[in-house]
């Protein structure tokens, strides 16, 4: 094989790959594991003695020989023997759940925040003007980048709601069919929406980095039913909308 061709053979259960960089080998495509079809999104490097993958969307990495052995089942593979698992869509009875699993990520969240171990996210809110009573208010927090933190955390104080959690969109499968928390869930701030009291849904925001992250699908189909915020306005007759660059209608 030529290493400094575009090829579909690196592996058969992966996707063609395009060759970027000729001094690492480094190639790009759309991630098998997390489904992302990004061309972009998936790297391996072919460099000898450095050979690995990684997503940037859904955080999978490690050595290539992990990638290529026989315990690991890309999700391009599972695909030809099997039909694509529909996605958990939100039930509207199930709200009161939603919101319960909401909750308890968010305290759980909150806690790792205030966590002494763990001072940098802290340290980047507190610099961006938001003070502690803000953010004990608002609930803030933060995620941990094991994708089984969630599950784990779900299993052990809920465990009768965790075949809620993928509705809630909280929780997902990987390519061997295995829950794991959201990759927008993973390794990031963690802002709840709070309305009459009750979380009723979640944000992230990339951290380090930038670019907010939001559960799949609306919020309002999963129980939410004001805007981040309304609730608490108090009864004022003003309301400030604003919008970024990519808004195509001025207000």
């Amino acid at each position: 094989m030529d290493p400094y061709q575009t090829t579909p053979t690196i592996h058969p259960s992966l996707p063609p790959l395009r060759l970027v960089n000729r001094r690492t080998l480094e190639h790009v495509g759309a991630c098998p594991f997390c489904g992302d079809h990004r061309s972009d999104r998936f790297h391996v490097w072919m460099e000898p003695g450095h050979e690995r993958f990684w997503c940037r969307a859904c955080a999978a990495k490690g050595p290539l020989k992990k990638l290529l052995g026989e315990d690991i089942q890309p999700r391009a593979a599972l695909a030809r023997r099997r039909p694509a698992r529909p996605l958990a869509q939100p039930n509207p009875a199930h709200v009161a759940r939603y919101r319960q699993i909401y909750a308890t990520i968010a305290l759980w969240g909150h806690m790792l925040l205030l966590d002494e171990a763990n001072p940098e996210p802290l340290a980047y809110i507190r610099q961006r003007g938001i003070t502690a009573a803000m953010i004990g208010h608002q609930l803030l927090g933060v995620t941990l980048r094991d994708p089984q933190a969630l599950p784990d955390l779900l299993r052990r104080e809920l465990p009768a709601l965790l075949p809620d959690a993928e509705a809630a969109g909280v929780l997902t499968r990987d390519h061997a069919g295995q829950l794991r928390a959201h990759p927008n869930l993973c390794g990031a701030l963690l802002f709840p929406y709070l309305a009459d009291g009750q979380v009723v849904d979640l944000r992230a925001r990339s951290f380090p980095g930038k670019g907010y992250r939001s559960l799949p699908g609306g919020y309002s189909e999963r129980g939410a039913v004001s805007p981040f915020g309304w609730d608490s306005l108090d009864g004022g007759d003003t309301i400030i909308l604003t919008c970024d660059s990519s808004c195509a209608t001025s207000i």
